[in-house]
């Protein structure tokens, strides 16, 4: 990213937006503070990558089949995002907004989870082993149809239901623990 005058970096940012940076390779990149909002991922390899700060705004990004493995998001917004088939083994997420994200069939092994809102997300396949989630946040239209939860710790869950129930079918909540769970509506 070009260190000059901010004129010059949004126009920079404004064009890497429509970018099509399918298949990229771009382990380790930092990209905090910044609005790649709509930018096409899919197959990208982020291995390490990190995504940082309340500015950092990655709404409606395509991580499809993406390698995202070790990357850490903290703090951003990953609104509407499709993440689906991506590789998030040992990635470090807290604080992120994945409201109405899609995950279908994304390995999320061994991840460690902090405070996500999955409110509207499909987590439909994702395999959660081993994988560590507190102050996870979620409403009656988060789907966890075939979620795999074998030895996840789950910690400090707010449901929050509006009077609603959330189904849950065919996860494996094998070794699951549930310290501290609240379930309410």
């Amino acid at each position: 990213m070009p260190k000059t005058k901010s004129e010059e970096k949004k126009k920079y940012l404004d064009a890497i937006k429509s970018y099509d940076c399918t298949g990229c390779i771009l382990k380790g990149i930092a990209l905090s503070q910044k609005n790649i909002s709509g930018l096409n991922l899919t197959n990208a390899n982020l291995e390490n990558a990190l995504f940082n700060g309340k500015n950092t705004n990655l709404e409606n990004v395509l991580f499809k089949r993406a390698n995202l493995k070790n990357t850490k998001f903290k703090d951003t917004n990953v609104t509407s995002a499709n993440f689906e088939k991506a590789n998030l083994f040992g990635a470090k997420l807290t604080d992120v907004n994945f409201n109405n994200a899609y995950f279908k069939d994304t390995d999320l092994q061994y991840t460690e989870i902090d405070t996500p809102n999955f409110s509207n997300a499909n987590l439909e396949n994702v395999n959660f082993s081993n994988a560590r989630l507190n102050n996870m946040i979620i409403n009656q239209y988060t789907n966890f149809k075939n979620a795999n939860f074998t030895n996840s710790s789950l910690s400090n869950l707010n449901f929050n239901l509006n009077n609603k129930s959330v189904i849950l079918g065919n996860e494996n909540l094998e070794n699951i623990n549930l310290t501290e769970a609240k379930l309410y509506n």
